[in-house]
């Protein structure tokens, strides 16, 4: 078995253990862990990825390939390091995409926040209860993480928009990220 590796911990080490034990440093992760802490509660935050400097993420396409790791479970077939920065996981009729590393998916999706689609909110597969607040919740998420458009139009926009005639959607995506 691999022996479980520490990266710079913050606070001392507290014989008496933890109130709350986080998997995961997303969004939700890194959210929650930062709450409980501010409310004193005692929390560890375990991540499985490693951090990822500035100097680290892939800037080519032969590094972006060496940055991938992929897992068919249905075969047991697996390639890439565990390490890899982006992850695929295929089983029976489901496919995952996600980000390893302190940050977790928020080191690759550069703050896209794009609305569920109803057809996939209403998939058999979630709870039925859960399709009764979902724009609520959406809305608070989006409101909490200030998300807004682009405030600039980039000379490729101007040029998709002349090649359309005007026809495209004036629609920009959401960022949580400040302007």
């Amino acid at each position: 078995m691999e022996e479980a590796k520490s990266e710079g911990r913050s606070g001392d080490w507290d014989e008496d253990g933890y109130d709350a034990i986080i998997v995961g440093s997303g969004y939700g992760g890194s959210v929650a862990a930062c709450r409980m802490s501010m409310a004193g509660i005692k929390v560890c935050l375990i991540e499985k990825g490693r951090r990822w400097e500035a100097q680290d993420f892939p800037t080519d396409s032969l590094q972006i390939l060496s940055a991938v790791r992929m897992e068919f479970k249905n075969y047991g077939v697996s390639f890439g390091p565990k390490d890899a920065l982006f992850q695929v996981y295929e089983q029976d009729d489901s496919v995952a995409a996600v980000a390893c590393g302190l940050g977790g998916g928020s080191l690759v999706n550069a703050g896209v926040m794009l609305s569920t689609p109803v057809r996939a909110r209403r998939n058999p597969k979630w709870p039925k209860e859960w399709e009764r607040d979902w724009e609520s919740c959406e809305a608070l998420a989006s409101t909490m993480l200030r998300i807004q458009s682009v405030p600039i139009k980039f000379p490729i926009s101007k040029i998709m928009e002349q090649i359309v005639e005007g026809d495209s959607c004036h629609n920009s995506v959401k960022l949580s990220v400040e302007f």
